[in-house]
């Protein structure tokens, strides 16, 4: 391991840590385990003032999918974004 540059050596640390970091990132923005079925019925016995308020937090809209109820955006969501802008920069 001696003769390993430092240059090797950072860049490799480098790689590590940002897969680190993606992996906290990736297990942060999981789906939680809940049903479908339970966040119906919750939704529809809550009462009128508490559903108000979940769809200005975004929580209670039928139309947002699972993933983005934390208003943090998925690694598969980002790569797609990345994927879409880096296409047609223009």
């Amino acid at each position: 391991m001696d003769k390993v540059s430092i240059k090797v050596k950072g860049a490799l640390l480098s790689v590590i840590i940002f897969l680190m970091m993606l992996s906290v990132w990736h297990l942060a923005t999981m789906p939680k385990g809940g049903s479908k079925a339970e966040a119906t019925t919750t939704t529809s016995t809550a009462s009128k003032a508490q559903s108000e308020y979940d769809l200005l937090m975004g929580k209670g809209s039928k139309d947002t999918p699972a993933e983005m109820k934390s208003g943090f955006p998925t690694l598969s969501q980002m790569g797609e974004t990345f994927y879409k802008q880096l296409s047609n920069p223009y």
